[in-house]
């Protein structure tokens, strides 16, 4: 093995390519963007006698991925490797899914990417979707845009074309097009890694939603094409990614990273040393193969053992006694995190935790995940300490495209492992998730230019003002100013009013006269949900400023809708307020929005389907019928969607075609072998037969999507189909035939140990005695709801089921209760649906030519 220079670090700036020197060979690999970390090691020649055994450079990788110049050390996968490899011949778009340390990135860049490179032919470069997607996207794509440029153009050039893509001005295709005219004889390998940021890093799901749709669009399967996206992903967010579903399809042929079997386990532990003339003592190989049994989350902790190992051999040989001496696989980790840790004073451990809980990203329904903070964030005071860590290998520093310095946790097996860690985040745990909620809702406000209109207010700002007090050191100092600025707001709003009222006495009436009013008259809560409603949905997406839009048209409040409707372009939200208008007998308001959702729909089947229904309602017949066939077409057999047009002829009293589509699906629902795609397929067959009105088709397949449910193992798949299952059983409008399924329903969510999924089921069995007007049966069961919801940690997961009680209770007419669980939802999308919802059964209850055919989901 010739000499090389193995001397590399994480980071260097957003601008520059990485160089990777490849193995053995004189092949240089250049990934763009790609920020790489191993140690300074020299490397001697094995052939040489002289060297001295402690020279040896040590092959294991520790916590770290696996890179191409470690490639003749990585082993074990050579069967993945050789499947992504032929998936690259004929697919465009390859997810790679894995649990959490079972190696997605290493087989990635030490497998694929250096056999690809033996073909000459292929151009690499990556990016981590981190909280600005797009960016992260064109900054791993002008250095081939654009090479001539220099550095400091080519970090200009990626903020422009990120607003580009975001727009919609500049498609991905072209961006593609250009790069293949500048290398016409190249392939060109886009590597997203660690995906799940999209969901993790990503709060707001319109750009999470758009991002997707860029990449679909320019990353369509179909042979012959020159560039390849491989993105790798954590297994535990396929539901989160299968919720769009578009993206969804794209999964339904991922590429799962199974565990490895004993040899190629035997193999990770054994050939690296090997290559360097080490060996294991007699048993040791089979001894660390019985601690590490077979868990593919498991292999960072191999790895980190190895690498401890190696430091302790003996000669050229690796021994029992410094397996046993390092804490062996489990425990290795964590006695390193504790020695280094140990050695600090008492103050020091306190700023290390205050540093470590901020490079966490609390879990609500799975696993804590890594977080990628900024110097600015823990502070100067801080990053000294920061470094030291690094030292220690239990942090990474790099830096971002803003040129900030960051800092995130080595590997997220650390998370997992180290007791201190995990008992500090159960800790702060709710604090954590009050912040990252503070700080979406801060930088939401810095894009709008500091709009006041995006300021705290409420509840949500008096709890920010009690965090403030509480943990003043603990918060940025934009978050500090974010909350002052929200306070200074309110206090100007009083002063306001005081004028207004002229004076101390005014003050007084409005105290104990008005606020006494508004509280305890259901006139005046209905005044005050109108009021809030207006504030709030000033603040949010298009998706909830339409709930907002067709709430006040059904109120009779039609200037706010139209200031509102102008603001919105999404296609589904532009349906539903066209279905609005067309309720109000409106047709000429209805047509044009129609015709921009059309437009807007990127002929996604569902969207066009809904579009349909909607022109449907507005008696123009002749622009339904050639949508939704385009809409059968695009389904591909996929029973959700042949089930959702088969509503929609059902709508349009064309049953001829509704029956035998779903006949179809109902053969296609009992092939699925996926128990999520299965249960999904069985909710929606048995809410298309509500719909079309036949009880006695229903009432048997609910009972049947019952049973099937409870046999999903999954919490979350499982609660996905008792919800719609719920909800297609309030429809039947026959309480004598929904008794005894809701009764098996809530007996199948008392057996979810999961607080948030119960709770959600709960909800959905409420909305349903409501719809089926047995008040004595939704009061109790709303009260379980709430204490089912009240066990969740976190607020966020809190939205749901309080969201959907105060649709109960405003069913019941019970307003006080409706505005009491508004007030509690914890951010400003959740008060927006719940008054705009609450204020919609109120105006259908006054008007019921106003009431929806069909209630809207929740997403």
């Amino acid at each position: 093995m010739p000499e090389e220079d193995r001397s590399a670090k994480l980071g260097g700036s957003a601008d520059s390519s990485a160089i990777i020197t490849g193995d053995s060979n004189t092949t240089t690999i250049t990934i763009i963007n790609y920020n790489y970390y191993h140690e300074n090691t020299t490397v001697v020649p094995i052939e040489s006698t002289d060297a001295a055994d402690e020279n040896l450079p040590c092959p294991y990788r520790g916590l770290f991925p696996f890179g191409p110049n470690d490639a003749e050390f990585f082993f074990g996968r050579e069967v993945f490797v050789e499947e992504l490899f032929a998936a690259t011949q004929n697919r465009n778009f390859i997810p790679v899914l894995g649990a959490s340390g079972s190696g997605k990135s290493s087989v990635v860049f030490a497998g694929l990417v250096p056999k690809l490179q033996k073909e000459d032919c292929w151009k690499f470069t990556y990016f981590r979707p981190g909280s600005e997607p797009f960016h992260a996207l064109a900054e791993s794509l002008v250095p081939l845009y654009e090479p001539d440029k220099n550095a400091t153009e080519q970090m200009h050039q990626a903020r422009q074309l990120a607003e580009y893509f975001v727009n919609g001005s500049v498609p991905l295709q072209d961006v593609f097009s250009k790069i293949q005219r500048n290398y016409p004889n190249h392939r060109v390998l886009l590597i997203a890694d660690q995906f799940e940021e999209l969901y993790t890093l990503c709060a707001d799901q319109k750009t999470r939603h758009s991002f997707l749709d860029i990449l679909l669009a320019s990353f369509q399967s179909s042979p012959g094409k020159s560039n390849v996206l491989v993105a790798t992903m954590r297994a535990d967010f396929l539901g989160n990614a299968l919720s769009y579903p578009a993206f969804g399809d794209v999964l339904k042929t991922d590429i799962k990273l199974r565990s490895m079997n004993h040899n190629e386990l035997s193999q990770v532990i054994a050939k690296p040393a090997e290559m360097l003339g080490v060996t294991f003592e007699g048993g040791l190989v089979e001894r660390i193969l019985d601690d590490v049994q077979d868990e593919p989350g498991n292999l960072p902790f191999l790895e980190f053992a190895l690498t401890q190992l190696w430091k302790q051999r003996q000669g050229k040989q690796l021994t029992h006694a410094a397996y046993q001496h390092i804490g062996k696989v489990q425990g290795a980790l964590a006695r390193h995190a504790d020695h280094n840790y140990g050695k600090l004073s008492a103050a020091q451990k306190e700023q290390v935790r205050r540093i470590f809980i901020q490079l966490v990203h609390p879990g609500e329904d799975r696993q804590d995940t890594r977080r990628v903070a900024t110097k600015a964030e823990l502070g100067e005071a801080s990053w000294k300490l920061v470094t030291q860590l690094a030292d220690d290998r239990l942090v990474v520093t790099s830096q971002n495209a803003a040129n900030q310095e960051t800092v995130e946790v080595v590997h997220e097996a650390l998370i997992r492992n180290w007791e201190e860690l995990r008992q500090w985040m159960n800790a702060d745990r709710s604090f954590r998730a009050w912040q990252e909620r503070l700080r979406f809702s801060m930088l939401q406000w810095q894009k709008m230019q500091r709009d006041e209109g995006a300021l705290l207010r409420g509840a949500v700002l008096k709890e920010a003002e009690e965090k403030l007090e509480q943990r003043r050191e603990e918060l940025s100092k934009g978050e500090k100013e974010f909350i002052q600025a929200s306070v200074a707001l309110r206090q100007r709003s009083k002063q306001q009013i005081y004028w207004s009222l002229g004076g101390v006495g005014s003050i007084l009436l409005l105290a104990l006269g008005i606020w006494g009013w508004l509280n305890y008259t259901s006139w005046g809560q209905l005044t005050q949900i109108r009021w809030e409603l207006t504030d709030v949905s000033q603040k949010v997406s298009d998706q909830y400023q339409s709930k907002a839009a067709v709430a006040f048209l059904k109120d009779e409040n039609s200037a706010q809708a139209l200031k509102l409707i102008s603001q919105i372009q999404d296609a589904n939200a532009l349906r539903a307020i066209a279905e609005a208008y067309g309720k109000l007998n409106q047709p000429e308001k209805a047509a044009p929005l129609l015709d921009k959702a059309i437009a807007s729909a990127n002929q996604i089947p569902e969207a066009l389907r809904a579009i349909a229904v909607a022109i449907g309602k507005l008696n123009q017949p002749e622009k339904t019928a050639p949508l939704l066939d385009k809409a059968i077409a695009s389904a591909n057999q996929i029973p959700e969607a042949l089930s959702a047009i088969a509503v929609a002829y059902g709508k349009l009293n064309q049953p001829e075609k509704a029956a035998p589509l779903l006949d179809q699906v109902n053969v296609s629902a009992n092939q699925i072998p996926d128990s999520p795609y299965k249960a999904h397929a069985l909710s929606v067959i048995a809410e298309a037969y509500a719909e079309l009105q036949q009880p006695e088709k229903a009432t048997p397949l609910l009972d049947k999507a019952l049973a099937s449910a409870n046999q999903i193992p999954h919490s979350s798949n499982k609660a996905s189909a008792l919800r719609a299952i719920a909800e297609a059983i309030g429809k039947l409008n026959q309480p004598e035939k929904a008794a005894p399924l809701l009764d098996k329903a809530i007996a199948s969510a008392n057996q979810i140990p999961d607080s948030y999924y119960k709770a959600d089921i709960l909800r959905a069995t409420a909305d349903a005695y409501g719809k089926l007007n047995q008040p004595e049966k939704a009061a109790p069961l709303l009260d379980k709801a709430i204490a089912a919801a009240n066990q969740i940690p976190d607020s966020f997961n809190k939205e749901f089921p309080l969201r959907a009680i105060a649709v109960a209770a405003a069913n019941l007419k019970n307003w006080g209760q409706a505005l009491k669980a508004t007030q509690q939802c914890p951010s400003d999308d959740c008060k927006v649906e719940s008054l705009a919802k609450v204020l919609t059964v109120h105006a259908e209850q006054q008007h019921p030519e106003l009431k929806e055919e069909k209630e809207e989901k929740e997403e």
